[in-house]
């Protein structure tokens, strides 16, 4: 089964490319879905069968309340093209290793931190 992917608004939609070519459906950001806050957006994302969220917002694992989301979430370092661009091998990886109801930030060396949406107090490195 291949995951379902979403582009949330501020990552660059050129991301979309590498993902497909490694074989996993991605969506571009709506755009119906223009300014909807992000708790809005978890419940759009997941009701909608997408399995992992690539957000740039790295503030959207202390803001939201994640329990209860089968959904994954991978963040970006930055949503500054080039860079992006330069990560999507980790990126596509990240997106085929992630499990349900993970947190995965991506740092610019593209090494990853996973968090469980049920114990966010342990890190996993990857």
């Amino acid at each position: 089964m291949s995951k379902r992917v979403l582009l949330d608004e501020g990552v660059p939609r050129h991301l979309a490319a590498p993902i497909e070519a490694a074989g996993l459906f991605v969506t571009k950001y709506p755009r119906a879905w223009k300014q909807i806050q992000n708790g809005e957006l978890l419940r759009r994302a997941e009701q909608r069968g997408f399995d992992v969220l690539i957000t740039s917002d790295k503030n959207i694992y202390t803001q939201q309340n994640l329990r209860g989301l089968r959904l994954s979430i991978i963040v970006l370092p930055t949503n500054l093209r080039r860079q992006v661009m330069a990560l999507a091998g980790h990126i596509i990886e990240t997106i085929k290793q992630v499990a349900p109801r993970q947190y995965v930030l991506i740092e610019l060396g593209g090494r990853r931190l996973a968090f469980d949406f049920d114990d966010p107090t342990r890190p996993k490195r990857r």
